[in-house]
């Protein structure tokens, strides 16, 4: 059971790679949002919204559109973001 569930976590996280459109700036490098963010920001980007506010591990955080950056609104720490295919 575990050897399937790990199958289908890594399978998640490749599908998750390949057809997400934004991409946080981490520690190790650049790694897609998760689907329930990534649908947060596309319906904010389709409401001409300049940013949104996402939950992820209990932390919130804003998504400031204009200067694409996420920041962290306990911590204030801001790191980049990006829209794959628009200059990436």
């Amino acid at each position: 059971e575990r050897a399937v569930r790990m199958a289908l976590e890594d399978a998640q996280a490749h599908d998750a790679q390949r057809l997400a459109e934004w991409e946080l700036e981490g520690d190790r490098g650049w790694m897609p949002f998760g689907a329930a963010e990534e649908a947060i920001i596309k319906d904010a980007v389709g409401r001409g919204s300049s940013g949104c506010e996402l939950r992820v591990a209990g932390q919130q955080y804003w998504i400031d559109l204009d200067s694409l950056t996420q920041t962290n609104l306990a911590t204030k720490r801001a790191r980049r973001i990006r829209r794959r295919g628009a200059g990436s």
